[in-house]
């Protein structure tokens, strides 16, 4: 049985000899890298960081073999690493500044000098910089992004929790993330934990599930979130994944329980839901068909605020100490010893017409309806400071949706709202969605409800559900879904909306391109029909067919073999021609 280790065994003087050179540490593709290799990068990374005279480093590697191998370095030269939540422009310039950011040609794998930063968490915490291990950022779900420290007392008690709850359950499993390493869940659940315990992981994040079948060991954790269990493709061989998996873990929001039951289904055991913060790592687990009650973790206490209802924290992981508990954003009510149910958030508080409205509340009683699947709604400031609605109904709500059209389904969602708001609290803009739209945390920020409420924003591309390519690369099929707020549906037809069929040629060449080299220049559309309209909310097969001899491209958009929607072909000639 694997026995954790402390992180600071990894970055001192004797770290060599920690693993044999021999032992796998992670896998890329089916090739295992060596913890020789790891130690042979840990040694570029030192001397590279060695030549920044700065306290703090900024970190960010899409590899998890160098993210690791990176960190390792910047602390054995007693520098703090900063870790970027999100590889946006407008973080990396507060991290990095400005001028620096013209140095960067990769935003997704870097190591730079970062600026001084002040971490809003633990302000009261008596460590000092020497101790800090991590600057990480909160996911922005309800704000800007905000830096947290970590020290390494903290992340090695939270590594202690996690492998006193689970250990016996992962045992010697490959572990495997669909989410950001960059992250107070991804990180130590998917390569500090297996790390210090001598478990392998797989060097990148899964771009999408249909790659969880391509492992290189049978036994695996999946580190996930709900978005991803919530669209789990049909289409695996599900009986030998069963089989394998030792366990799933999900973070950043609740699973919704039709998810929950999927997953069970398919991975043959419970989901492990983890609630916790950036700022104080994990708090609480359940698997909630057995019970939907959140149990704090080990070595964790809380305790509910009697006016506010907050949820109070007291753990070595989130840095407290008996006399300086940490209050969360979240509402609870304590349903057992240690254990609560949520009870939304408090900070969802928005003045409407200079009334407080809680956005939590609307949440709740859209996702009351038998027809919402979630909702989440947020205040649209440049448009008068009135609430918009997104949804994700259940399939007969996307039925009734395609039948009767966005009005009718607006109208039915206001009127269920009933007398529990006021007029002006009610959502004026509307938009359905088939998963909400998360970053790579798996979080739903507040800023990507916003762009979906302004044209500039609004999709032009559907939403890939799956995709394969046979062994001679010249056939394709693509799943999509068809998003109700596409850009393409204003004005086409209003209360009828119909996907224009140039649209649906942009789509065939987009796949194409991406998926085909060299498609040449265009020439001619051939043989084009129409036959079934799509719509709003769709979920249709694009097939492609390239010749690369005769340099044609067929197509067709069908449902199923009987029901096809459009069909054609594209004509190229070659570039050179």
């Amino acid at each position: 049985m694997p026995v954790l280790k402390s992180l600071s065994l990894f970055y001192g003087e004797s770290a060599t000899s920690i693993y044999r050179d021999k032992h796998i540490v992670g896998y890329r593709g089916n090739e295992a890298i060596c913890w020789q290799f790891v130690c042979e990068r840990q040694k570029y990374w030192l001397q590279y960081i060695a030549q920044m005279p700065v306290p703090a480093v900024a970190v960010q590697q899409s590899s998890g073999i160098e993210f690791v191998a990176a960190l390792l370095a910047t602390w054995q030269l007693g520098k703090i690493a900063v870790v970027p939540g999100s590889t946006r422009r407008s973080q990396l310039n507060s991290i990095l500044g400005e001028n620096a950011m013209s140095k960067v040609h990769d935003c997704e794998n870097f190591v730079a000098p970062a600026l001084s930063l002040t971490p809003i968490t633990n302000q009261n915490a008596t460590h000092s910089p020497a101790d800090l291990a991590l600057i990480i950022y909160t996911s922005g779900s309800s704000g800007a992004p905000q830096a947290c420290d970590k020290t390494f007392i903290q992340l090695d008690a939270e590594l202690l929790i996690l492998e006193q709850c689970w250990g016996d359950t992962v045992a010697d499993s490959l572990f495997l993330s669909s989410v950001s390493r960059h992250h107070m869940y991804g990180l130590p659940f998917s390569l500090l934990w297996p790390l210090c315990r001598g478990n392998a992981f797989v060097d990148k994040s899964l771009p999408y599930m249909e790659s969880i079948d391509q492992l290189p060991s049978p036994s695996f954790t999946l580190i996930t979130s709900p978005v991803q269990l919530a669209n789990l493709p049909p289409a695996l061989d599900w009986r030998y994944l069963a089989q394998h998996c030792a366990a799933v873990f999900s973070a950043g929001a609740p699973l919704d329980e039709a998810a929950a039951k999927d997953s069970l289904e398919k991975f043959g055991l419970q989901v492990n839901e983890i609630y916790g913060s950036t700022e104080t790592g994990a708090i609480a687990q359940r698997q909630q068909l057995l019970s939907p009650a959140w149990q704090c973790l080990p070595e964790t206490e809380m305790r509910i605020d009697p006016t506010s209802r907050q949820i109070e924290i007291n753990s070595v992981a989130a840095g407290t100490t008996d006399t300086n508990w940490l209050a969360l954003s979240d509402k609870a009510e304590e349903v057992g010893p240690q254990q609560f149910m949520l009870k939304g958030r408090s900070d969802q508080i928005v003045k409407v017409g200079a009334k407080r409205v809680s956005l939590s509340h609307i949440n709740a009683l859209l996702a009351s309806h038998p027809l919402v699947r979630e909702a989440r709604t947020v205040i649209l400031n440049e448009r008068k400071s009135r609430i918009g609605a997104v949804l994700c109904l259940t399939p007969d709500g996307n039925r009734l949706l395609t039948d009767q059209g966005r009005n009718a389904t607006n109208k039915m969602l206001s009127h269920h709202l009933g007398d529990e708001l006021e007029s002006i609290a009610r959502p004026r803009y509307w938009r359905y969605l088939s998963s909400m739209p998360s970053n790579t945390q798996g979080k739903v920020p507040r800023k990507l409800l916003e762009e979906l409420f302004y044209s500039e924003h609004q999709p032009r591309l559907p939403e890939l559900v799956s995709s394969s390519l046979d062994s001679d690369g010249q056939e394709a099929s693509f799943t999509i879904f068809v998003p109700h707020q596409l850009r393409y549906f204003n004005g086409h037809f209003p209360g009828n909306a119909v996907l224009p069929g140039v649209v649906q040629l942009s789509w065939v060449l987009h796949f194409a391109q991406q998926t085909f080299q060299k498609l040449g220049i265009f020439q001619r559309l051939e043989v084009i029909k129409f036959q079934q309209v799509i719509r709003p909310g769709d979920t249709v097969r694009l097939k492609l067919r390239w010749d690369p001899h005769k340099y044609y491209l067929q197509f067709v958009f069908d449902t199923d073999s009987e029901s096809t929607h459009s069909s054609g072909r594209i004509g190229f000639k070659p570039h050179d021609e």
